[in-house]
Parts: structure tokens; C-alpha cells; sequence
């Protein structure tokens, strides 16, 4: 008797589902073996950096003596519409960084002239003084090398990339347009991270240069692994219903050792295959599917109050010269009014306001709750408290220990995390946001309450899974050359 309609098309489904199952997995199966190993890399040795207080140590201080250029002047000399300004020392000199709507430029805050990228000769004094010792070599200027491909270098690219020469195998990184380090590598770190997050994020140099390219090629790539995933934890379910259904003991009837291992590892492991899977796929997200936590730019233009431009005349040169020793001091907007931020050799900031005069915790406070309620006129009171160090989602997008939290009273769910030490917005915290946070952060790397103050406990948790995942991913890959032998 034939069979029925329905159950031809269970059939049929069933068959495409192994065909795609069996040849998307065989596509994907070494990358997914790829991730699993280089995550459990990434939890123990992240991707190279140079921070804040790394870096402000191993600058020149400031000369603030021999300004003799105000910030607006300055503005005037680097044209177009100014978003940003710091005053730094640029190999030994003050200059204005000025970042604008087109690029960014540096200026000379002695005489007000436009400086032109600095030579290798330069780059070697400012790699000197950072390293306190001469360096071994001096390389550039180029525009990306594997550890200065990320697309937050751009604005100050080229560079000069240049070598300690020590034990270490240290290398510097120093920009020609601004005269800063930005970036710094030791021989062990490179090593570590060409098997760890150059692996796990697809970090090479060629396709990463382009942010748009390795932004849908990874984002595309994630997606089919995830439904790949998912079509194997289904293929799983049916087979072992099937064994269940016709009596037999166990919960699979592949004989043959690595499909057994595959099915059986699948089945055991397959939510957290999934939901790491899928979560790093939405790491990619990029604003697709859920908000990006920033300030739209009505939001950040009513924050600030005017534009920066404006502002930049009430600064005039004898405040900048009152200001105490200084490594850098940032110029920002904030209700109107002009904000410097100076930072010492620790990285550590200090805010004044336009005449030089100490702003406390409290003023700070308070011109940020006044910018907030201009920003966000239909949200209700705001209630702005210090951020707990538990704090889900300032420890997940791993804000400054700084930053400030204001919530909205009214029916508009909201809340900005706002740093209380340079009054710059670090995230905005919507519905969607928070969503994003939970499904990624939450998923991908444990970072949970409970979880959150016990960093090695979550690792150890994050590292089990990872293991038995690389150990499925194992199953698929010699499958998949089984499978190719017998095809071809």
C-alpha cells in the first residue's frame, strides 16, 4: 500500500535535511572545530592593546608654557566641522589633535601651523622616550600590519611600527598623523593571539582592512553555522526518536564509531553548540537586528548642547596655561558649556571647566543630568546613581569603573551609563540593548550575576563546554573527510 501524503513528506524532509546536514556540515565542520579552539585561547589571552595608563605613562607631559594657539584658532586652521580636540604633546611639542567631519589633523599650538605627518627619524625620538631606551629598528610608515587592522585605528593611520629589541620581543606602534603610541605587542601575545582572537574573530589583515568585507563575510559565515546547528540538534532529535520508537536500547543506531560519538556528543551538548553558536553570530550584529547603545545624532547633539565649534570660545590661552601638569587634555561640550578633561601618568582624569577651575563629582554630576533631560525631553525624572561593580551590563560591555548610571522614571525604558569622570556617554541602555546584551554576553561568555565577581569560576565554566564543543567538532571533521573520501 502506498504511503500516505504525509508521511511521503516527513520522508522527504527528513532526506533533505541529512543532505543538507551532511554537505553544509562537512563546509563548516573545520570551522566550527576552529572557533571552539580559539575561544578557549581568547578566555586567557585577549587580542594585544595598549592601555590608557600604559599609555599615559610613557608620554611627554604636556608643555603647556609654550602654548601660545587658543582651541578656537586652532579649529579655524584644521577647517570643516570639528567633533573632537585634545591638546597632547606631539614628539616633545604641544599640538591640537583636531578631529573633524573629514579627517584628522594636527596643529602646531605654538605658531597655529597645520604639521605635516612626522618622519621615521621623529617616530624613533617618541619610540625612545616611551620605551626609555633606544629601539632596534624603525619600520614604515604603514598603513595596516595584523595588529592595527581594527577599524579604530583608522584615524590614525599610517604608522610607524617599531622594535624594542628586548627579550620581550616588544613592538611599538606609533602614528605619523598624531605623534602618539597607540598600540603595543609583546612576542608571546602575537604568538598566543594568531591561534586565539586572530582565529576566532577571522582577524586577518586582508579581509579586515575592509570593515565592510569581514563584516559580511563573518556575519554570513556565523549565520550558516548556526543553521547548520540547528538542522544537526534536529537530524539528532529525529534519529533518536526513531531508535526510541522502534525499541531498541540506547539512543542511536549508527554503528560506525564516529557517527555514534558525533550523535551521541550532539545530543548532550547541542544547547550550548547552539546558543554559543548563535551568540557569536549576533557579536557580528552591527546594528541589524538590535540597537547599537549609542546616542542617535539628535540625541548626542542635544547632549552637548552646542556644537564644539561654538563652544571652543570661551577657552582662551591663559586658562590652558593655569591648567596643572597634564599627559593630554580633552576638549568636550556638555550642556553648553566647555569641559576639559586632563589626564595625569596614570590615565587617570581630572575635570575642569572653561577657565580652568576644578569641576567637582557633583558639578560633573549635575551638567550631565542637565544634558540628559535635553537629550531625552520625553523620558521623565532621572535617577542617576554610581554604577555597582556587579552591574550586568557595565561589566559585560566592560565599561569604565567610572561611569555613572541614569534611569529614566517615566515609560520610556531607558537608562544612559554616562562616565562620571569625562561626562562622555558610554552606552545607551534601551530595551533593545539590554536584549542584545543578555543574548550575547550572557550566552557567549557567561558573564551573569553570580557569575560576574568570579572570573575564574566563569572561565572554568566557559572552558568545560568548550572543550566537549571542540571534541564534537572533532567527530565532524573526520566524518566529513570520510565522507569526501568515499565521494571522490
Amino acid at each position: 500500500m502506498a504511503a500516505s501524503k504525509p508521511v511521503r513528506l516527513k520522508a522527504e524532509g527528513t532526506k533533505a535535511l541529512v543532505w543538507f546536514h551532511r554537505w553544509l556540515g562537512i563546509a563548516t565542520c573545520a570551522i566550527f572545530a576552529m572557533w571552539f579552539a580559539s575561544g578557549a585561547v581568547l578566555l586567557f589571552q585577549p587580542f594585544p592593546s595598549l592601555s590608557r595608563a600604559e599609555q599615559m605613562k610613557g608620554a611627554a607631559a604636556v608643555r603647556l608654557g609654550t602654548v601660545r594657539v587658543s582651541p578656537a584658532q586652532a579649529a579655524a586652521t584644521a577647517g570643516g566641522t570639528v567633533a573632537g580636540m585634545r591638546l597632547v604633546a606631539r614628539a616633545g611639542e604641544p599640538a591640537y589633535i583636531v578631529d573633524t567631519d573629514t579627517n584628522v589633523v594636527a596643529i602646531d599650538a605654538r605658531d597655529g601651523s597645520l604639521l605635516a605627518p612626522i618622519d621615521g627619524a621623529t617616530a624613533q625620538r617618541i619610540a625612545t622616550h616611551f620605551l626609555q631606551r633606544p629601539p632596534a629598528a624603525v619600520r614604515g610608515p604603514l598603513e595596516y600590519d595584523q595588529w592595527i587592522v581594527d577599524n579604530g585605528f583608522d584615524s590614525t593611520r599610517p604608522f610607524y611600527r617599531i622594535d624594542a629589541g628586548d627579550a620581550a620581543g616588544t613592538q611599538i606602534y606609533v602614528s605619523a598623523r598624531t605623534g602618539e603610541v597607540v598600540q603595543q605587542t609583546q612576542m608571546s601575545e602575537r604568538a598566543w593571539s594568531w591561534v586565539g582572537a586572530v582565529l576566532h574573530w577571522v582577524y586577518f589583515s586582508p579581509l579586515r582592512a575592509s570593515f565592510s568585507a569581514w563584516d559580511k563575510v563573518v556575519w554570513s559565515m556565523s549565520l550558516l553555522a548556526s543553521v547548520v546547528a540547528v538542522a544537526g540538534i534536529a537530524l539528532g532529535v529525529i534519529r533518536t526518536l526513531a531508535v526510541r520508537r522502534a525499541g531498541r536500547k540506547g539512543l542511536t543506531f549508527f554503528r560506525l564509531k564516529w557517527l555514534k560519538y558525533h550523535h551521541l556528543l550532539g545530543l548532550f551538548i547541542s544547547v550550548f553548540v547552539i546558543g554559543w553558536v548563535a551568540s557569536g553570530w549576533l557579536s557580528m550584529d552591527h546594528g541589524r537586528l538590535f540597537s547599537q547603545g549609542q546616542p542617535s545624532p539628535s540625541e548626542l547633539k542635544a547632549y552637548q548642547g552646542r556644537p564644539i565649534s561654538d563652544a571652543l570660545v570661551q577657552i582662551d590661552v591663559p586658562a590652558l596655561l593655569s591648567l596643572p601638569p597634564t599627559k593630554e587634555v580633552r576638549i568636550a561640550v556638555i550642556d553648553g558649556q566647555i569641559l576639559l578633561i586632563s589626564s595625569d601618568a596614570s590615565g587617570n582624569f581630572a575635570a575642569f571647566d572653561a577657565r580652568a577651575k576644578p569641576l567637582s563629582a557633583a558639578a560633573l554630576d549635575g551638567r550631565m543630568r542637565g544634558a540628559i533631560a535635553r537629550a531625552w525631553p520625553e523620558a521623565g525624572p532621572i535617577d542617576g546613581n554610581e554604577v555597582a561593580a556587579t552591574d550586568f551590563y557595565a561589566v559585560a560591555e566592560g565599561m569604565p569603573k567610572t561611569v555613572r548610571r541614569y534611569a529614566f522614571a517615566g515609560e520610556k525604558e531607558i537608562s544612559v551609563y554616562a562616565d562620571g569622570a569625562t561626562g562622555s556617554i558610554v552606552t545607551v541602555m534601551d530595551g533593545s540593548r539590554a536584549a542584545y546584551d543578555w543574548f550575547y554576553y550572557a550566552l557567549h561568555t557567561f558573564k551573569v550575576p553570580g557569575l560576574i565577581d568570579h572570573p575564574l569560576l566563569r572561565k572554568i565554566l566557559v572552558l568545560i563546554p568548550l572543550i566537549l564543543g571542540f571534541a564534537f567538532s572533532v567527530t565532524c571533521v573526520v566524518i566529513g573527510i570520510q565522507r569526501l573520501r568515499k565521494a571522490f
